[in-house]
Formats: structure tokens, C-alpha cells, sequence
């Protein structure tokens, strides 16, 4: 009995591109229309996406360095404030604590409902998520929640649809007119 080369034969299963399982990522709702080009909305939403970005890619190089340092005295317990600009002093011991700082800014992108915003900066997202990965002791939960979100966004800006609407063909912001808008090179 020959089987193809001792290759073991697909299973026809789905990919988790084209399921819909809105209950796994919970997308946060789009807004109906996309942000117009060079508005003060857009520059505030870009120089928070940046400043958040270099925030959590600061953390990442000083990885694991409260083993090395001593927590100031002076400082009351439980004051530091939530968000990470305000951690920035110290790097993230655990990979479930740099998710806690990228999801809420994948879920900021995706509501943005702006092609031209969410195609490069969920690009740059998941290539944060790539790097830090390796980084830290392997974290199911989190990881695979962050990925499961990244995977139904980027299969969404693919089709121009969103793939976890429960109606269906849904067209997200910006894709009302046509459905090119990622460009072969973002693919």
C-alpha cells in the first residue's frame, strides 16, 4: 500500500483563516468609516501607535532586568500606573506581559477602520509579536489569543470583508467602493 511517498494525506480540515469564531479573538467593532488623510484625528492615532510602539520595544530590550535591578524605596507599593508608558522602567518578565501591552494597540489599529493606517502597523505588530516571541517561556493563552486576533484581521484586510461578522459579507471601512486596497506588496 502506497502512500504517496510516505507523505501522510491532508485532512480536510478548515484554516483558520476562513472560520468564524468571533467568541476566540472578540474583534473590538470597526468604525464605519475610515479616518480622512492628514486629519488631526489621523496625527493623533499615529503619534500614539509610535509612541506606544517604541514604549513596548523599549520594555522588550530591558527584558528580565527587575532580576537585576532593586525596586526603588521610595516608590509606594502598587503605584505604578497601568499602560506601558508608565512600566517603561522596567523591562517585561513574561510573554503574557508584552501581549498585555500589544493587544489593546492591535484592537486601537483595527478600530481605526483606516486601510492605510492598519496595513502597516498590524504588519509591524506581528513582526513585534514575531520578535518578542522566542524571548520569554512559552504562554499558550496569551499567544495564541494575540495570534488568533492578528490572524482574523489580516484574513479580513485580505478579502475585504470581515471574516467574523455574523451577516456575512460585511465590507470593512474603506473597502465599501472596492476590494484592492491591500496592495500585492502588503500581501
Amino acid at each position: 500500500m502506497s502512500t504517496g511517498g510516505g507523505f501522510i494525506p491532508p485532512i480536510s480540515s478548515p484554516t483558520p483563516s476562513s472560520t468564524s469564531s468571533a467568541t476566540l479573538s472578540a474583534l473590538p467593532r470597526q468604525r464605519s468609516h475610515p479616518l480622512r488623510p492628514g486629519s488631526l484625528k489621523e496625527s493623533t492615532l499615529i503619534n500614539h501607535l509610535d509612541k506606544t510602539l517604541l514604549s513596548i520595544n523599549r520594555r522588550h530590550a530591558k527584558k528580565f532586568s527587575s532580576r537585576y535591578e532593586n525596586p526603588p524605596e521610595s516608590a509606594p507599593a502598587g503605584s505604578a500606573a497601568a499602560g506601558p508608558e508608565a512600566r517603561s522602567e522596567r523591562g517585561y518578565e513574561s510573554f503574557a506581559e508584552v501581549v498585555g501591552d500589544i493587544e489593546p494597540v492591535v484592537d486601537l489599529v483595527w478600530v481605526s477602520g483606516t486601510p492605510t493606517l492598519q496595513i502597516p502597523y498590524l504588519i509591524s505588530l506581528a513582526v513585534l509579536v514575531n520578535t518578542c516571541l522566542p524571548s520569554y517561556p512559552f504562554a499558550p493563552r496569551s499567544t495564541f489569543r494575540v495570534l488568533r486576533k492578528l490572524d482574523s484581521i489580516f484574513a479580513s484586510l485580505l478579502t475585504g470583508v470581515d471574516v467574523e461578522a455574523e451577516a456575512g459579507e460585511t465590507p470593512l471601512a474603506g473597502f465599501e467602493n472596492r476590494r484592492d486596497v491591500v496592495s500585492m506588496t502588503e500581501k
